[in-house]
Order: structure tokens, then sequence, then C-alpha cells
């Protein structure tokens, strides 16, 4: 059977999350295969890799639905300047951010459970120490998006009030 191998540089390159803990767990494992995987190893870690690439690019998508966002935003601000008319033409941003919520807490839980793994397969005390720091970052970042994304629903589900509020602070009258 031949056997393709393929060295955990190329995985620390990638940027994935657990690649520094595969890493030490490689340069203190040392006598496998020369650093290298092999295999079904190889296998498994190259499509971690194209995973997280995939994820990578979905969180970048998510930061220009977000600039969309404020550009739209910045729009509104603006033409409030102008006239209230003109700003009321300016449509939601809740779609985008909608969207950009769900999509980076989709990418964010793939790299969560990607840390996870990565603790599971430590095979040394640098590689689960480095593993457990990188699951607790992972779960710190998943944790504010989720609580960002429930601030997103609790304001759009309050926005009447909020409409309400606004206008009692500027002394408008509802017509």
């Amino acid at each position: 059977m031949a056997e393709t191998k393929i060295q955990y540089d190329a995985m620390e390159k990638s940027g994935s999350p657990g690649a520094s803990a595969a890493a030490a767990d490689m340069d203190e494992a040392g006598s496998q295969t020369g650093g290298t995987l092999a295999g079904e190893a190889f296998c498994e870690a190259l499509r971690d890799v194209d995973w997280s690439i995939a994820f990578i690019l979905i969180i970048l998508a998510t930061l220009f639905l977000s600039l969309r966002a404020t550009l739209t935003e910045r729009r509104r601000l603006v033409l409030s300047n102008c006239g209230a008319g003109a700003a009321a033409e300016v449509p939601s941003t809740f779609p985008l951010r909608f969207t950009a919520g769900w999509m980076v807490i989709g990418a964010l839980g793939f790299f969560f459970c990607l840390a996870v793994k990565t603790l599971s397969s430590a095979q040394t005390e640098v590689g689960r120490i480095s593993a457990e720091r990188n699951l607790a970052a992972s779960a710190l970042v998943l944790m504010a998006a989720m609580i960002r994304y429930a601030d997103l629903w609790f304001v759009f589900r309050n926005r009447d009030e909020i409409s309400e509020a606004a206008l009692d602070e500027t002394g408008d009258q509802p017509e």
C-alpha cells in the first residue's frame, strides 16, 4: 500500500486551529515517520485544513456583509441629517446582520469542534496544554458571537419600543 506523506508545517502555515498543538505533538514525538503523516491520517489532516479554508472564506464573507450594513447605516445617518423622509427610504440592515450572524456562528462552531478534536488527539503534555488554550479561545469567541446574535434578535423584536423611545427623546410627536 502506497503511503502519502505531509509535513505538519503545512498545517501550521494554514492557520488552522489546533495546528500548533499538532506541531507540538510532532516536535516532541519526533519518531513518527520523521514528522510526516501517512495514509488515513494524511487524508484526515488535509480534510480538516480544506474545511478550515472554506470556513475562513465564510468568515471573510461575513465581514463584507457587515461592511455593507455599516455603509447602509452611514447612509441613513447622512440622509437623516437632510430630513426624516430621505432616511426612511434606506433599507433595514437587519437582513444583512442576521445573515452574517448565522454564517459566523456556523463557522466558529466548526472551529470549536476542531479544537475539541485536537484536544482529544493531543499526544503530549505541550500539545494538550496548547489544545486546551485553543479550545478555551474558541469557546469564548463562539460565545461572544452568540451573545451578539441574541442581542440582534432582541433589538429586532423590540424595534417598535425603541422607535417610540427615540421619538420621546427628540420631542417629536407621531403622526
